[in-house]
């Protein structure tokens, strides 16, 4: 008891500590490269997009796509500073010796991520809402399912992003992250387009697609928002979200937790 009652106080403090510095230091330059990134590419989509023959209706659907492409580039600044620390700063040394257990100190860092996640798309999709109005209709929304898709994507992408801190090293990640995995899950996971759309272009195509976590994450999110039969089904979505969330999970604390050994060294 005492142990577990040690591990949840550290672990609380390492997020609370994280928190304080996100909130004090990070949040608004966050919000507004995240808010910048957001309007451009729906700019583009959506007001650039109808002039060269994209249809206005997916203005909605293009929006909740890029806040998902959001929460990617929350978690690629994050690991990035972490990879950053475990080469240069080794801030992490101090962290491993406090009294925590591995996973938990795991658990804590996948908290922090999906947190600061939280913290940074959720004002964008509020605001989302407000400059689109009507053409981003959420009277179908069923809020317990976009809960539990929100919730999942966020722990999915930063479990992912902790994954690769102890899997790769800094050079790897720097200089091939977005060109060999980020870049084809981005463009590839139904960001810009409902998959319904890319299975009416080519079934084999949309098959395709379903191999990438990404467009369970996109077509939850806008089935649990905007309803309708046009997505994949959000129950579909969850199931899949969750089971690579936990599919991360697993990997951060069994294969990749030996990693720790290193930071002890």
């Amino acid at each position: 008891m005492n142990s577990l009652k040690q591990n949840v106080l550290v672990a609380y403090q390492l997020i609370a500590r994280d928190m304080r510095v996100i909130i004090l230091k990070r949040l608004w330059d966050d919000l507004i490269n995240t808010g910048i990134t957001v309007f451009f590419f729906n700019f583009v989509f959506g007001s650039l997009g109808p002039l060269v023959g994209i249809d206005t209706k997916l203005v909605a659907s293009t929006f909740l796509g890029t806040v998902i492409g959001s929460i990617l580039f929350v978690g690629f600044s994050r690991a990035i500073n972490d990879l950053a620390d475990r080469e240069f700063s080794y801030f992490i040394d101090y962290r491993r010796i406090l009294p925590i257990g591995n996973r938990w100190f795991l658990g804590a860092q996948v908290a922090s991520y999906a947190l600061h996640c939280l913290c940074t798309t959720l004002p964008i999709l509020i605001m989302g809402k407000i400059m689109l109005g009507a053409r981003l209709d959420l009277s179908a929304a069923n809020w317990f399912a976009f809960i539990g898709v929100y919730c999942g994507v966020m722990l999915l992408l930063s479990a992912f992003f902790s994954s690769l801190v102890y899997a790769v090293s800094f050079e790897w990640f720097k200089f091939n992250i977005w060109q060999r995995v980020l870049s084809p899950l981005h463009l590839l996971g139904c960001l810009f387009y409902p998959w319904s759309k890319a299975y009416a272009f080519s079934p084999l195509f949309a098959s395709a697609l379903l191999f990438n976590p990404m467009t369970y994450c996109v077509e939850g999110l806008r089935a649990s928002l905007l309803g309708g039969g046009h997505f994949i089904s959000v129950w579909i979505c969850f199931a899949v979200i969750w089971f690579f969330s936990s599919l991360c999970i697993g990997l951060l604390l069994t294969i990749l937790l030996q990693r720790l050994d290193w930071v002890r060294g």
